[in-house]
């Protein structure tokens, strides 16, 4: 998220002064010029692309609505994998168990006869 962040930051800094920027609404209107402040802006932006979490600071211009999109596709992907890594794993262990519990099985038929 740290390098989201600061490719976040940098459109805004790079977006030219006649254009609206993310900074320029959120920061420079409120007189905040601290670059501290600006960086955990930034990262506060990038956590809330990965969570269900919201935030004050949105796309400005074309170029920071675009790297907007490409960042929550981004995380639609990783979360996806994430999710399925989760399943296969579920998936694994109770086709251990059902392995386990038809042993069991097989053992307690075989001492009953």
């Amino acid at each position: 998220n740290h390098y989201l962040a600061c490719v976040w930051y940098w459109i805004s800094q790079a977006t030219p002064s006649d254009l609206p920027s993310w900074s320029q609404e959120f920061l420079a209107k409120k007189g905040i010029d601290d670059l501290g402040m600006s960086y955990l802006t930034s990262l506060h932006w990038s956590l809330t692309q990965f969570t269900p979490a919201s935030m004050e600071v949105y796309p400005q211009n074309f170029q920071e609505r675009f790297f907007n999109v490409v960042v929550i596709i981004m995380a639609l992907v990783i979360f996806s994998s994430f999710v399925s890594s989760i399943t296969s794993a579920m998936t694994h262990i109770r086709n251990i168990n059902a392995k386990r519990v038809k042993r069991d099985s097989e053992i307690r038929r075989y001492f009953q006869e």
